[in-house]
């Protein structure tokens, strides 16, 4: 008999039944064994597809309303990608696009006096190739905008809600709660005149730009981190003042975890009578299983009789 599987995300049918009538079945320990076979053979494991990054680029405005630049997406699977803005004078991004396509708003944080901000912006499976990026303000201002974009990662919930921080120091940071598997990525803002802006040596930089040292102008950079149960993410200023820092918990895509279970009744059957075989199955990763085929062999001295729930006599 050979049923199909229904691809993860439709509804679970009912149970595939086969019933065969016997001929001269008469050791439940035969039936037992067939049984057992098949568990074992349907058991499966939940694993994650790592999260790869793709790549990088970054632009710096001079005190302008617009910035554009140039970003190429790979032919990867399951890609996002995420813009981050830092903004010297805090203002609203009034909007981000990729390819003329809008990217959503995962989240904000102002440093308290408004001396600058810091945005994180996401588009989930943006089209392969070049296209540009445009960043929008409501008014003219010295900011930095840089792209990361990622393969594998989960399109239906690709980050935890983003969490933010901002102060007056040397040492931006921020700690993140996350997962094995995950990457955290964090988007870091820092006054020009903080002389230089430098990621920690366990997260590794993904962009870092600036419009000028004094004052006026400002600095930005992004990092990543594998993730675990809490992360910190931290940077070095050069001399102390204002900054501001966002991050997000990016999560993989996961294989299907396929899980299989046959039962029969009666069991002892007595020779002559009908056995009902009763073969239950589900998907419970958060991958697609497509082209899937679940077999069950007639059992030697047996003769097919029925099946239901699509199931079908093959050979």
């Amino acid at each position: 008999m050979n049923d199909r599987v229904r691809p993860a995300g439709s509804p679970v049918p009912a149970p595939r039944r086969r019933r065969v009538t016997s001929a001269s079945v008469s050791r439940p320990v035969f039936l037992a064994a067939a049984f057992m076979g098949v568990l074992l053979l349907g058991a499966g494991e939940a694993r994650a597809q790592a999260i790869a990054v793709d790549s990088t680029s970054s632009a710096a405005g001079l005190q302008v309303d617009t910035l554009t630049w140039s970003h190429t997406v790979g032919a990867g699977s399951n890609r996002v990608l995420y813009v981050g803005v830092s903004i010297r004078n805090a203002t609203t991004v009034t909007s981000v696009t990729y390819g003329g396509t809008a990217l959503t708003l995962v989240g904000t944080q102002a440093e308290s006096a408004g001396r600058n901000n810091t945005d994180i912006w996401r588009m989930i499976a943006p089209p392969t190739g070049t296209a540009n990026i445009v960043v929008t303000l409501p008014q003219s201002r010295r900011f930095i905008a840089g792209a990361v974009s990622f393969f594998n990662v989960n399109q239906t919930t690709p980050n935890d809600p983003f969490v933010g921080a901002e102060g007056t120091s040397t040492t931006p940071a921020i700690t993140v709660a996350s997962v094995l598997n995950d990457v955290v990525l964090d988007v870091a803002t820092a006054n020009g005149d903080s002389n230089s802006l430098v990621q920690d040596p366990g997260q590794t930089l993904r962009y870092a730009n600036n419009t000028g040292n004094n004052g006026n102008e400002i600095r930005g950079g992004a990092s990543t981190k594998p993730g675990a149960a809490s992360v910190a993410m931290s940077w070095t200023l050069g001399a102390l003042k204002s900054w501001s820092i966002g991050a997000i918990s990016i999560h993989p895509v996961t294989f299907p975890v396929l899980n299989i279970s046959k039962t029969d009744a009666p069991d002892p059957v007595a020779a002559g009578s009908n056995i009902t075989y009763t073969i239950s199955y589900s998907n419970t990763g958060t991958g697609g299983a497509t082209g899937v085929v679940i077999s069950d062999t007639v059992p030697a001295n047996t003769t097919f009789v029925s099946a239901t729930g699509g199931g079908t006599l093959a050979g």
